[in-house]
């Protein structure tokens, strides 16, 4: 379809171009409400922000992704295989408001659009680069969902609206050079530059994506037939990709749509997620896994856990450090639970890496964005996530466990390569106040076994933490491993005296 170009005077249009499908003038007049409500009560929220003509620039693209390509079903919004809309900052939140608004039957204006509160939103709003990291994970996390149960339940993809401050942070380029590495092709991120950004910043910040192994592409905002040749080249892309939208020549303002064609049932969004949820569901009652992949969404335990654990892991309990008990749990983990996935760091002058059995996914040097990503699978659900590092490289992991304390989310962390000897690192490898400052971080539970026993009770202390991320920080030392009755291993995980 030939590009329509406009006049001068297209704001002054009262109908959709004749050159348009049908289809394409609904996204346009759409988009034109969108608009519409962008100018209204969210106006002030995004001034506020000074995020007004991003928000304006991202509009019609948006509008064109969730009326053709979003799966997603406003009368259910978090059932398992919809897509994910990450809106990572809240300066983007009137746009997910607007969308929300036309695509929803009956708009609900009571429920605060947070994070746990209202159930299309995906991550709670943090510090820049958080929410690109935390799409990586949730992308990660669909592929290994697919790859166990197939794309007959799993068949979805990760969309980021995200701001172009996003693309310049460490934790992004860690997340992106992950994404690339992995080859995430079902994660795509939109951005656009704000109004105060240097063309060269934001093409080196292109370029970088490039060079990660990214799809990156420049597609002009204001061009409807250029955006869903975008989106479409987005849905075969083989590898993630970027959507740089642009700004280039007048936005057209078609008429308002009449309020049937805005919302409720004859929305385009309603009626192709709709179709697509009962389509699915229809699957999943056929599928033979389907109690599995019903017990991994609600993030329960296998019923014979509890025998089967101490059983397999009992000879692994004597005479060896935390940090080799740990690891031995992790592996007889592995076995019990498959929807483990395991991302590890290697870290520290040694280069040491863990022996970890496949499967899992290797991260070399890149913990921030190896702990964003971690947020992430937690967020999408269906698997019990788990990072290795070395303790001392807490400290770049700190803000993406923060945000994953704060919004309650399970992660498993093993810090390894704790104690207070010297090793040959030298004295900045020390672990010496992070214990305390993790002690501090609200939702997270800290273990730091002394023995194998210990080590043992506190696995399953953390396994069964149901407020957000645990931490146990292990030691690679011998340590003496005193006879213990089995009645009173449960004391190993109980919290010590508080500090005087």
């Amino acid at each position: 379809m030939a590009p329509h170009t406009t006049s001068a005077h297209s704001a002054t249009l009262t109908s959709p171009p004749p050159t348009l499908s049908a289809q394409d003038a609904l996204v346009l007049r759409l988009a034109a409400a969108a608009r519409a409500l962008l100018d209204g009560p969210a106006a002030e929220e995004a001034a506020q922000s000074h995020s007004t003509t991003e928000l304006r620039q991202l509009c019609l693209i948006v509008t064109a992704l969730w009326c053709r390509v979003l799966r997603y079903d406003p009368a259910t919004p978090d059932w398992p295989d919809r897509d994910r809309f990450v809106v990572p900052s809240q300066a983007m939140l009137p746009l997910l408001r607007a969308m929300l608004h036309l695509s929803t039957p009956e708009p609900d204006t009571t429920t605060p659009l947070d994070f746990g509160l209202h159930r299309a939103v995906e991550i709670a709003p943090g510090p820049a680069g958080q929410g690109i990291a935390a799409a990586a994970g949730m992308a990660l996390a669909e592929e290994i969902l697919a790859a166990r149960h197939g794309r007959s339940l799993v068949n979805h993809r990760t969309w980021v609206l995200a701001r172009d401050s996003d693309l310049l942070t460490g934790i992004a380029l860690e997340a992106a050079q992950l994404a690339g590495r992995f080859g995430l092709n079902r994660l795509a991120v939109l951005v656009c530059p704000a109004p105060r950004t240097d063309p060269a910043d934001f093409s080196d910040s292109l370029a970088r994506f490039s060079a990660s192994g990214w799809s990156v592409r420049r597609v002009n905002a204001r061009n409807l037939p250029a955006i869903m040749t975008a989106l479409a080249a987005t849905l075969r892309a083989r590898k993630p990709t970027l959507l740089a939208c642009l700004s280039d020549g007048p936005s057209p303002h078609p008429p308002m749509p009449a309020e049937e064609e805005q919302t409720g049932p004859w929305s385009p969004t309603a009626r192709r997620g709709a179709s697509a949820r009962r389509s699915w569901l229809r699957r999943l009652t056929r599928h033979r896994a389907r109690t599995q992949f019903e017990r991994e969404q609600a993030g329960l335990a296998p019923p014979l856990l509890s025998e089967d654990w101490p059983r397999l892991w009992r000879h692994d309990l004597r005479g060896s450090s935390s940090q080799h008990v740990a690891l031995a749990g992790l592996r007889t983990l592995q076995t019990l639970r498959p929807e483990l996935a395991v991302l590890a760091a290697t870290s520290g002058t040694s280069g040491a890496v863990y022996d970890i059995p496949d499967p899992h996914w290797p991260c070399g040097l890149q913990e921030h964005g190896m702990a964003g990503m971690l947020s992430g699978m937690a967020l999408h659900g269906g698997v019990l996530a788990c990072g290795v590092a070395g303790m001392i490289t807490i400290d770049r992991m700190r803000p993406a466990l923060r945000m994953t304390a704060l919004m309650r989310r399970r992660v498993l962390y093993l810090l390894t390569n704790d104690g207070l000897a010297l090793s040959d690192g030298g004295g900045g490898w020390q672990p010496v106040e992070q214990l305390a400052s993790l002690r501090a971080m609200p939702h997270l539970a800290v273990f730091r076994p002394a023995n194998a026993q210990e080590t043992f009770a506190c696995w399953q202390a953390a396994l069964l933490w149901p407020e957000g991320p645990a931490l146990l920080v292990l030691c690679p030392h011998d340590m003496p491993d005193p006879t213990r009755p089995e009645a009173d291993r449960a004391e190993a995980a109980r919290p010590g005296p508080p500090p005087p």
